[in-house]
Parts: C-alpha cells; sequence; structure tokens
C-alpha cells in the first residue's frame, strides 16, 4: 500500500521506480504463491499490472486530472518539496555519520501533515481520491457482473512456471499450466515470427540454439544469412556477423503453414485445454495475459481437431482484472458511431515527438496490428 500511495509522487514511467519497486510485487507474488492464496495472488498481480501502465502521471498532473484546485495543488506540493528536502538532509547526515534523529521527526511530523492533507482532498475531490488509490475490487463484487457462462482467465508467470488463475460465477481457481515457462515462451517467438507476413511475402530461417530449441526467423527483415547450416545475423551498426545458430535452413510455404498449425495446436494444448476441460459450458473468455502471452494472438489457437478457439468461444483479452472490473462496473453511455482501437496505449499528446523510444513503441503496436488483422 506505501508502494501505491508513493507512485505518484515517483511517476509512474520513471526507471528508478520500476527498478526499486516492481520486484517487491514479485516477492509477494512468489510468497501468495507459495501458501496458494488465490485472491491474494491475483490481487498482487493486479496491482503490479496496473503500475506497469506507462501514464506518466505525476503528482501535478494527478492534482490537475482530480479536479483539485490551483491554490490547494500549491499547497500539497509545498509540502511535498519540503519532504524531498528533509529526506535529502537525512541521506546526506547519514553519509557523513551526523546525528538524523532531529531530522528524522521532522520527516515524521511532515509526513503526518500530508497524511492529514492528502485524506481531506481525496474526501472533497473523488476523481483525485481514484488516481491516487487504485485498488483490487472485492470478489464478490467481480462474480455479480460476470455472467454465468463467462470466465475470467488471469495468466501468471512466476520464475520458470506458469499459471492460470480462473474466476466464474461460482468459482475461484489457481490452475498450474506448466513448469516450462522458458518452452512457452519460444514457442510464441517462433509463432509470432510466422505470423508476421503473409504466406507469400515470408522467407523465414530455422535454425537450432544454443539450447538445442527450434528457432524462427526472418532472413531480409534481420539480415539474416546462412553458410554450412551456420546461421549467422548480421548487425549493420558494427557491419559484423553474429552467430546465432546451426541447422539453419529455409522453410518452403508448406512448412511454413506446418509449423504454424503445430505450434498454434501446442500452445493451445499448454494455456487453454486443462481449463476448458474443467469449466465445459463456458461461452465466453475474458483473457488477462502475463509476459510473452501478451504477444498472443489467443483467438487464432487450435484445438486437436483444427478449430480456432475464436470458433467455438467469445474471447475478449484485458490488461488486468481491475481495468477488467473499471470497464463492467461503469456504465458506459453508447456512441453513435462503432470505434476499433487497437495498439499499445497512448496517455499523451506529444507521445511520438522528438523521442525516439516512444516511435519504437508505436512501430510495435502497428505490428501488434497488422498481427491480429492477419
Amino acid at each position: 500500500q506505501y508502494i501505491l500511495n508513493h507512485r505518484i509522487e515517483l511517476g509512474r514511467n520513471k526507471t528508478i521506480f520500476i527498478s526499486q519497486f516492481m520486484n517487491m510485487f514479485d516477492e509477494l507474488l512468489n510468497f501468495e504463491l507459495k501458501y496458494k492464496n488465490t485472491f491474494k495472488i491475483l490481487s498482487a498481480v493486479a496491482l503490479k499490472r496496473g503500475l506497469s501502465i506507462s501514464e506518466g502521471l505525476a503528482l501535478k498532473e494527478a492534482l490537475t486530472r482530480g479536479g483539485v484546485p490551483a491554490k490547494e495543488s500549491k499547497t500539497f506540493l509545498r509540502l511535498q518539496d519540503k519532504l524531498y528536502n528533509l529526506i535529502s538532509d537525512y541521506k546526506i547526515a547519514i553519509n557523513k555519520k551526523n546525528p538524523v534523529e532531529t531530522i528524522i521527526k521532522k520527516i515524521w511530523k511532515l509526513e503526518a501533515t500530508i497524511g492529514s492533507y492528502q485524506k481531506q482532498l481525496s474526501k472533497r475531490y473523488p476523481h483525485y481520491a481514484l488516481l491516487r488509490k487504485p485498488g483490487m475490487p472485492d470478489l464478490k463484487n467481480i462474480k455479480t457482473i460476470l455472467d454465468k457462462k463467462a470466465m475470467i482467465i488471469s495468466y501468471i508467470i512466476s520464475k520458470n512456471n506458469c499459471y492460470a488463475i480462473v474466476i466464474t460465477k461460482g468459482k475461484l481457481d489457481l490452475i498450474t499450466l506448466s513448469k516450462n515457462y522458458s518452452k512457452i515462451k519460444s514457442y510464441i517467438s517462433g509463432y509470432h515470427t510466422l505470423l508476421k507476413k503473409p504466406l507469400k511475402k515470408i522467407q523465414v530461417v530455422q535454425y537450432t540454439d544454443k539450447s538445442k530449441r527450434k528457432r524462427f526467423v526472418l532472413k531480409n527483415e534481420n539480415n539474416v544469412s546462412i553458410r554450412s547450416g551456420r546461421v549467422f545475423k548480421i548487425i549493420p551498426k558494427i557491419k559484423k556477423k553474429k552467430f546465432i545458430g546451426t541447422n539453419g535452413k529455409m522453410l518452403t510455404i508448406t512448412e511454413v503453414k506446418k509449423y504454424r498449425n503445430k505450434l498454434s495446436k501446442d500452445l493451445y494444448n499448454i494455456l487453454v485445454r486443462k481449463i476448458l476441460k474443467k469449466y465445459q459450458n463456458i461461452k465466453h473468455m475474458d483473457i488477462i495475459p502475463d509476459k510473452s502471452l501478451f504477444y498472443l494472438p489467443f483467438h487464432l489457437l487450435k484445438n486437436r481437431t483444427g478449430k480456432r478457439l475464436v470458433s467455438t468461444k467469445e474471447i475478449n483479452l484485458y490488461h488486468s482484472t481491475i481495468v477488467w472490473y473499471n470497464l463492467h462496473y461503469k456504465k458506459m453511455k453508447s456512441g453513435k458511431f462503432p470505434l476499433l482501437a487497437m495498439g499499445n496505449a497512448v496517455y499523451n499528446r506529444d507521445y511520438t515527438s522528438g523521442n525516439r523510444s516512444a516511435t519504437r513503441g508505436l512501430t510495435r503496436s502497428i505490428g501488434s496490428r497488422l498481427l491480429y488483422l492477419n
């Protein structure tokens, strides 16, 4: 809760914040997994995902968006600045081995003042309170909204294990799907590569990597060359070849189709089959992926008879349980025109202006759109 309360002061998109606090959620997740406390596992994952949304929302912006008047915002920001200065003084005193008791008392007193002011603002301005404290919705409320023939599947990757938390109208369930996430990751990577381009334009090189797994790479996009079965990737900046694997060969269109089909079925067997076997009457699947699973088009996965998942189930993808709840709980006004939105969420108007990393993110989102459209 401390981390959640302070995420806005630090700024959600700051590297220092992610590096300092994200691992704590991983530790919390591993602790809850050890004791099989299913709802607490779900809560830890949902809150971590909420923090990972790169909104770049700082305290000043949160106050503005939350409708807090300028005068009160300035007062609150001044208090925060004083606290930062005191914390800085404390760190300097520690390094110089000077007494810190007086500074600590001042920090405690100011933190109490800030806490009291924070409560007043949250009470007077509900929109600001929502920005300040994202919380996990109660399980009863989730089940109340959930349809009888619907399920929420929240995938969880922890260490090298893959789990699924399944929520239905009458049950909350933790299912262990695999103890070999690295295998799932390589399957998704291969499937993603084979779906990137139309079959007529695709040039795929298959090779074996150091861990003796089959890998796929697009020849032209990655400047790949094959010499006596040894596969190299040419790095343009330094104009050098990097060895990536052995047993390299170009695949025919027929072979690409074969591997697409195989990976689709393999991923279905690992990630979906066990869940649907247990919950056979389900018609709607609300899927919350994790890590590399965000790159997987679940709709295209095939069962053993070759039927795509989308042909038998209605599938929706969500960022987290909190996002799912907010979208279903709030009554949205029906729009005049239909809207299709795909790709990474863009929160700032100047998302791509003079920012190379943002441009890369935009390119990735376009790639995701093309993948799903294919």
